[in-house]
């Protein structure tokens, strides 16, 4: 039983570990498919809700319904410009900065640029590990 807590315990201290990374800087830039990138820092971030359950963005034109997204939902991290959303607009200059969250029995896609390489990585590690957090634990 001591095992069961520790590992548990274990588990915990990485998914908070993951969503403090994830809590460093949230304000990101979005790529719209218009192909210029929207600033979202006015007023508008990407963030992990505070019970760590959900990705939250904001946008004036959706409901709060539609712009979340539960980390259970989520398939695949991609990295790069390889969504059709991306490929319609792509920037060069943005690609390393750039990642997409596919999500859903749809398989919806949030295409995002980050403000640089640095934190694109820091957002596309820690969602992948609280994906894997998700996974094993009963937290959620």
């Amino acid at each position: 039983k001591k095992k069961k807590k520790k590992k548990k315990k274990k588990r915990n201290c990485l998914l908070f570990l993951y969503a403090y990374m994830l809590y460093i800087d949230t304000c990101t830039y979005m790529l719209c498919c218009y192909g210029h990138p929207i600033e979202v820092d006015c007023g508008q971030t990407v963030k992990l809700s505070d019970d760590m359950t959900r990705l939250i963005w904001y946008s004036r034109k959706k409901n709060v319904g539609e712009t979340s997204i539960a980390i259970a939902d989520i398939k695949e991290i991609l990295e790069g410009q390889q969504t059709e959303v991306f490929k319609q607009c792509t920037q060069n200059s943005l690609e390393k900065a750039s990642f997409s969250i596919v999500y859903g029995s749809k398989m919806k896609t949030l295409d995002l640029v980050a403000k640089s390489y640095e934190e694109a990585k820091l957002w596309t590690k820690g969602l992948r590990g609280l994906m894997k957090a998700h996974q094993f634990t009963t937290f959620f």
